[in-house]
């Protein structure tokens, strides 16, 4: 199984104005341009391209192992885009995320939103999210990442927290 990085000008453009047409709240780390923006430079993406795929690389074949182990179904290949502007990461089923990468943070976290991304994907694909509020989806996947399993992988794997007022 295998990731696949890409970054396209016209896929950022439709996150941005999705999430702009959207006017949501949720998830609180979104980060949208202020003003008009341009197409990044071919060779500041490519280099975040290969610093991202050097992280994911060494983890791949040990995270797939897992979720094998585990009995769930995967695809062969995923398609990871980065963006410099969105959420951290969200997922597009069926085989689809996208990780935000406009910061040293956002390429240091890369293997946390890569990881949380693609069980979004496999539980959906396992039909494990089916029936679940946006809350209760993003509990799930930090419950599963969060055990003994995925230690070596993720380490320091953040819970997320939530407003108990939110609806999601």
């Amino acid at each position: 199984m295998k990731i696949v990085f890409k970054y396209l000008f016209q896929k950022e453009k439709e996150i941005i104005s999705w999430f702009q047409k959207e006017k949501l709240t949720e998830p609180v780390n979104l980060i949208l341009p202020k003003n008009d923006f341009k197409k990044s430079l071919d060779n500041d993406i490519q280099q975040k391209i290969r610093l991202v795929k050097a992280k994911w690389q060494p983890l791949e074949k040990d995270f797939f192992n897992i979720i094998n182990k585990e009995g769930l179904i995967a695809y062969s290949k995923y398609i990871c885009y980065l963006s410099r502007f969105g959420p951290s990461g969200f997922y597009q089923p069926p085989k689809t995320m996208v990780i935000r990468i406009g910061n040293k943070n956002d390429i240091k976290e890369s293997n946390i939103n890569i990881c949380h991304e693609l069980i979004h994907l496999i539980f959906r694909q396992n039909h494990r999210e089916a029936g679940l509020s946006y809350i209760e989806q993003e509990k799930l996947v930090d419950n599963f990442l969060i055990q003994k399993k995925f230690k070596k992988i993720l380490p320091k794997y953040p819970i997320q927290e939530f407003d108990i007022k939110h609806k999601g």
